[in-house]
């Protein structure tokens, strides 16, 4: 029998750009190693509204590296991963469009940096039943995520990142020393997870390299119990959960300060419609969160929903239309103290995303977007932001 061709080295159907460099790849893995790289460029135009039109330019580089301790050392369950990224792009968000901290045009945008991010040692049990984190970890990584709001490029729809605006959280863009322990059901029906960390991840500054944080303003937690289920066949899931924190925080009613302060979520996610051959697959997701204390609290009451169309058309497998909504309330406390100070900043906010994620090659995929920003916090002045977006993985 003849042998078959070896792949062709400069195929665009290879999952990376620089391939397998020359076998080296696989020999890392064979050993438990692997190294990742992806690059995502773009270009976000704010074209009405805002502060002003206007285009930026995103460029955002993530490299990563893990290794399987039980197949370097012997360690059973044992891993060890670091990543690292660097942000040398515009901030449309601030800079055109003038929205709420959570609510960014683009979930990667940041200061220009280079920064470690997170930084751990995972030990898992039973077949991965049991899992302990401890490092220098982000929130975001573990909690309040949906299989269905992947592909939407608003920050919001990856986690409510209210670490964004009061970092008093390690979420993205930074992380801060924690542990994280989850523990599933035996039919993996069931899932409990909690993390700990620092609630003083430092500042968002370019000198900032991933390690500012600190022990010195208490700790941030969160814990999230969730299920998974079957309605009418098609699989389902649903969490709740809360956060907490014993970190310093400003009273807005008064102009003092105050320790301590927590909030609700919830998430769910379902399938709709499962993806065949004649058909695509469609799924929706519906999450919220709630901060009851007025006097302390950003936010009062958010809700996001939307929906994922997978193969959304016939021989476009890896393709992917999503809707996104959200919306945001902020409390009267904190919108009254803008406003003392002379900021005209708004009481809520509404993101409104269509997005078509095109899988170019195996390695590039390209995307296009429309966002709709209705009252943006800052600059009160309805926006139309369009983006186009290429993520190449190396």
């Amino acid at each position: 029998m003849a042998a078959e061709p070896a792949p062709d080295p400069c195929s665009l159907a290879r999952p990376r750009l620089t391939g397998d460099w020359g076998g080296a790849r696989e020999d890392l893995a064979d050993r438990g190693v692997e190294a990742g790289a992806r690059y995502t460029s773009g270009f976000w135009s704010n074209v009405r509204g805002g502060f002003r039109t206007g285009t930026r330019y995103e460029g955002f580089a993530q490299w990563s590296l893990s290794a399987d301790l039980d197949r370097l050392l012997d360690w059973k369950g044992g891993a060890f991963e670091i990543n690292w990224y660097s942000y040398h792009g515009g901030q449309p968000s601030e800079d055109l469009v003038g929205v709420f901290a959570t609510q960014t045009i683009s979930g990667h945008e940041t200061v220009r940096s280079v920064r470690f991010y997170e930084i751990l040692l995972r030990q898992s049990w039973d077949n991965g039943r049991f899992l302990v984190k401890a490092g220098q970890l982000a929130a975001d990584t573990d909690f309040f995520v949906s299989d269905y709001s992947d592909a939407l490029l608003n920050g919001t729809f990856g986690f409510l990142g209210l670490g964004r605006a009061t970092e008093i959280a390690p979420f993205y863009p930074l992380a801060a020393p924690g542990a994280y322990f989850r523990a599933r059901s035996a039919d993996e029906r069931w899932q409990a997870h909690v993390g700990v960390y620092s609630a003083d991840p430092g500042e968002d500054r370019e000198s900032n390299l991933g390690f500012d944080w600190s022990f010195d303003n208490g700790a941030f937690f969160i814990g999230e119990l969730g299920t998974r289920y079957s309605l009418f066949g098609r699989p389902g899931s649903l969490a709740v959960g809360a956060v907490g924190t014993t970190a310093e925080l400003e009273n807005f009613a008064t102009g003092g300060s105050v320790n301590e302060g927590y909030g609700l979520f919830g998430g769910l996610d379902q399938l709709l419609f499962e993806e065949t051959s004649a058909r695509p697959g469609l799924g929706l997701f519906l999450r919220s969160y709630g901060g009851p204390q007025e006097e302390r609290s950003l936010v009062r009451w958010y809700v996001d929903f939307g929906l994922k169309l997978t193969r959304p058309f016939r021989g476009r497998d890896r393709d992917v239309l999503s809707l996104g909504f959200a919306y945001l309330r902020l409390t009267d406390s904190y919108v009254g103290s803008q406003r003392r100070v002379g900021l005209d900043v708004s009481k809520q906010q509404t993101v409104l995303e269509l997005t078509y994620r095109f899988q170019a090659t195996g390695w590039l995929s390209l995307q296009p977007d429309v966002q709709f920003v209705f009252d943006p916090h800052f600059s009160r002045r309805d926006a139309i932001v369009i983006g186009l977006r290429a993520v190449a993985e190396l």
